[in-house]
């Protein structure tokens, strides 16, 4: 009977877990759209792996998920506001009328941890499937003033899915 019972508590604990928190709580290990980076924005602040979850409940809604270095520390992270410059295909821009040369998805992060990983994450809304480059780079937290203030990290080729 104790073995039933322990057995369902782990069943019942294992699937009320969000498809994000399981991709989160182990490192994005399983997610299959992902990208590793392995590169510093500035001295101490690196993202290792850039990966794109797609919402179980709202159409067209993903959230762009970035993989921090173990180091980082919360005032670092929340010192900045990420620029996210997204890039689509032609053939997206011609299907969604979209004439925009990229996409602004700016963010103020908040340092997020899962079972000892580290994360910021952006949702978005959009109904552009296939991007040709995202770029990424910090900038001020309060008083934009139009310069990067960090190395300019790029990342070509990715489908929302």
């Amino acid at each position: 009977m104790k073995t039933f019972l322990f057995f369902l508590i782990i069943i019942l604990t294992s699937c009320c877990t969000s498809k994000q928190d399981n991709y989160l709580n182990k490192g994005l290990f399983e997610l299959q759209n992902k990208r590793a980076i392995n590169q510093s924005l500035i001295e101490g602040f690196n993202i290792e792996i850039f990966g794109i979850i797609k919402s179980e409940e709202k159409e067209d809604t993903y959230d762009l998920v970035f993989l921090l270095n173990e180091e980082v520390d919360k005032a670092i992270v929340e010192n900045y506001s990420v620029t996210i410059r997204a890039v689509p295909t032609d053939a997206e821009k011609e299907k969604n009328k979209i004439v925009k040369l990229e996409l602004f998805w700016d963010f103020k992060p908040e340092l997020i941890e899962k079972n000892g990983h580290k994360y910021m994450i952006n949702t978005v809304t959009t109904k552009i499937k296939k991007i040709k480059e995202f770029r990424f780079a910090l900038y001020h937290r309060e008083g934009y003033q139009g310069s990067m203030l960090s190395n300019v990290i790029a990342v070509g080729n990715m489908t929302l899915y």
